[in-house]
């Protein structure tokens, strides 16, 4: 899954929870949960868009994204082909790593402690204070 961009890419997770050996970007969210003992990391180089848009929206500065090394994706795919006794250690790795700290569970628990962390944050100065905005 060697993206330019992208938020989580629960797909990636799911395919390492299954114990795939997974070919991803070595930046972006997948950090949170891979490693090069449990996938295959494609170096990128961060690049910019030109103008403060993507299509036809504008954006508040510009747009980010990574530019995977097409050739280390190459090498990496001819690695797994080669050696699928490896590829299936890194899966495990993989699989293990997920199921342990990246299940519906576990992200429910973090959702539950942040929102009731911002529930004990004081109002800002200009919010509605705690009362009802009509």
């Amino acid at each position: 899954h060697p993206y330019r961009g992208e938020g989580f890419a629960l797909p990636v997770v799911e395919a390492m929870a299954c114990g795939l050996p997974a070919i991803v970007t070595d930046a972006g969210p997948a950090l949170d949960y891979a490693s090069d003992e449990t996938a295959y990391l494609i170096p990128a180089r961060p690049g910019e868009f030109v103008e403060c848009r993507v299509g036809d929206l504008e954006t508040i500065g510009r747009p980010w994204l990574f530019e995977p090394d097409p050739d280390a994706l190459v090498g990496h795919l001819r690695r797994v082909a080669g050696d699928l006794g490896a590829a299936r250690l890194i899966g495990a790795a993989a699989s293990g790593r997920i199921r342990e700290h990246f299940t519906w569970a576990r992200t429910a628990e973090a959702v539950e402690a942040r929102l009731q962390a911002l529930a004990r944050m004081a109002p800002r100065a200009g919010s509605a204070g705690g009362r009802t905005m009509a």
